[in-house]
């Protein structure tokens, strides 16, 4: 997960980055999770009034 993190911290517009691990069964089934995630990323964008515009 760190190594993703890193990596969408590297695009332009992007603010913050969350990411946790999903560990066990029990927490998949509780969350309503396919059972073939192994974690979830959270993505905040900078506003969007500062980025640069998308290229065409």
């Amino acid at each position: 997960m760190r190594l993703i993190e890193e990596q969408v911290l590297g695009f332009e517009g992007i603010e913050r980055v969350y990411s946790r691990t999903i560990g066990s069964v029990e927490e998949r089934v509780r969350s309503s999770l396919s059972s073939d995630v192994i974690g979830q990323i959270q993505v905040e964008f900078t506003d969007w009034r500062t980025r640069a515009p998308r290229p065409r």
